[in-house]
């Protein structure tokens, strides 16, 4: 039996931020755990962390930046199957901002994790723009 996926196009209200963090949390879904917890407060202006977010998440430092890809819209998706066995895949929220973190320390690691989305974003536009 041969399944197919659907992308399922549909006008998206809800909005959120993308928080990409150091850490092994051995779950992948929803979590209302980070909501106290995780406060960008504070945006750090010194030469050590370059007009970087700085936070702590359960007591650790981390260090973040701004991902930034103006022309481009980004999603969240969510999938399920239908009755047949299909995979159906849609947009569920529209992220409006994408931070990328590192813990304090590793700085050097989060400068290179930029210029790896910068360069993928390079490619992306060479194959599907021509």
């Amino acid at each position: 039996m041969e399944t197919t996926a659907t992308f399922l196009p549909k006008s998206v209200q809800k909005q959120c931020q993308a928080h990409l963090v150091p850490c092994k949390i051995r779950y992948t879904g929803q979590t209302d755990e980070l909501e106290e917890q995780f406060i960008m407060d504070k945006q750090v202006i010194s030469p050590l962390h370059e007009n970087r977010n700085v936070t702590y998440i359960r007591g650790r430092k981390v260090i973040g930046e701004q991902v930034v890809f103006d022309d481009r819209t980004t999603y969240i998706m969510s999938t399920r199957e239908d009755d047949s066995g299909n995979l159906l895949i849609e947009p569920t929220y529209k992220v409006t901002e994408i931070f990328n973190y590192e813990r304090e320390g590793n700085e050097e690691r989060l400068t290179d994790e930029i210029s790896k989305f910068i360069e993928c974003r390079e490619l992306d536009s060479l194959i599907h723009e021509g």
